[in-house]
């Protein structure tokens, strides 16, 4: 581990050495501006590129990569200190995996084994981060991944872990040929429609088990949150910007199957469904 620490130092180095000679304009910009480390160099071989600096370090690197060692190794040397850093959370690498380089199949993987131990060692699901002021749970909640069992479980740990059960989202309804409607769900609500959509998805056309896998655990999270005091909620958005309840019912642990998948953004930055595909096609485990 001292080796890692050694490779960390000295990379840094070369890097503040390279910082002072000026970056590539690539490398600015895809890493959202300002890069300060190393790690956040490791973006210039990506086809990603972020919307605001991350400030990784090689813990978040490790985190991303499985490095179960090196992560236990630092948070064991560090305790709570390990998650004092800027820009995007280490448990946020954790549960919403990006792909960081060329070779996709690298990544996109949820580790729930990485997710508990950040959350044993005292990381916060709901910190709040970036300049959507998103929490790492509403961030994990809206993840692509075609691991979907492992983001299930891992959703599982949050909430066990002091995830906000009532958190809110915020999405769009299609009401017309282009035209959409602004609209906020719960926590709850959102998962149960988000697992209807996915159980729809021909990924699952010749894995039944898989399917039954995944949603065993959506259930059980969705039991978990119930027990958490989670409410089935949701609120459209009036042309005053306020915001009207529009549906309350007791909470259900039934996926939410919706009548038809709307082309519509379930968030503004993300389409999960075409997304999601893409990787998966990309992946090559789908045509």
């Amino acid at each position: 581990m001292s080796l890692l620490d050694e490779l960390d130092r000295v990379m840094s180095l070369h890097f503040f050495d390279l910082r002072q000679q000026g970056l590539p304009d690539v490398l600015v910009r895809r890493s959202g501006g300002n890069p300060t480390t190393w790690c956040d160099g490791l973006v210039y071989n990506s086809a990603q590129t972020r919307d605001e600096p991350w400030h990784d370090n090689l813990l978040s690197f490790a985190v991303r990569r499985k490095f179960t060692a090196y992560v236990q190794y630092k948070l064991e040397t560090l305790g709570c200190k390990a998650f004092e850093k800027p820009g995007r959370p280490v448990l946020d690498s954790a549960c919403c995996p990006t792909v960081t380089h060329k070779d996709l199949s690298s990544g996109h993987h949820i580790w729930p084994e990485i997710v508990v131990l950040l959350l044993e060692h005292g990381a916060d699901p709901n910190q709040v981060w970036g300049v959507r002021e998103t929490s790492v749970w509403q961030n994990a909640m809206v993840v692509d991944t075609p691991h979907l069992r492992d983001w299930a479980v891992a959703l599982q740990l949050l909430v066990q872990y002091g995830a906000d059960p009532n958190a809110t989202m915020d999405s769009k309804n299609e009401v017309g040929e282009g035209e959409y409607q602004a609209k906020r769900t719960s926590a709850l609500r959102y998962l149960r429609w988000r697992t209807g959509v996915l159980l729809l998805h021909e990924m699952f056309r010749n894995a039944p088990q898989t399917k039954a896998n995944f949603q065993a655990e959506m259930g059980k999270l969705f039991e978990l949150l119930r027990s958490k005091g989670a409410r089935d909620e949701e609120w459209h958005r009036l042309p005053d910007g306020t915001f009207k309840q529009t549906y309350s019912e007791p909470p259900t642990i039934a996926p939410l199957v919706p009548e038809r998948v709307a082309p519509a953004a379930i968030q503004p930055r993300q389409n999960t469904l075409k997304r999601l595909k893409r990787w998966l096609q990309r992946l090559r485990l789908i045509h």
